[in-house]
């Protein structure tokens, strides 16, 4: 599989070497961790600019989806995701 960018939600299931370029900035409002599959893996979701941390996790039982849910909708001009250890991550934007 790919990660898929245009698609709505964001499906990312691999690593990123380098930022999104999504052209706009995006309103994230929860992000959905499906199946990570080991205990304690993690995923990193980071700005390429400035490397400043936007979302992290790590999973707290193997096999078990996990959502993100934001207080409120951050706003990405662009990010990165460096560590996905496993599973896939659907971002949802409003």
């Amino acid at each position: 599989m790919a990660n898929d960018t245009s698609a709505r939600p964001i499906k990312i299931d691999t690593a990123m070497g380098s930022g999104a370029a999504l052209g706009r900035p995006i309103q994230v409002v929860k992000v959905y961790w499906f199946n990570p599959t080991t205990l304690n893996h993690t995923f990193s979701i980071v700005d390429p600019t400035s490397s400043k941390v936007l979302l992290e996790g790590r999973a707290e039982v193997a096999n078990q989806s996990q959502v993100f849910e934001l207080p409120q909708p951050m706003k990405w001009r662009d990010f990165k995701v460096s560590t996905l250890q496993s599973g896939i991550l659907y971002i949802y934007t409003k």
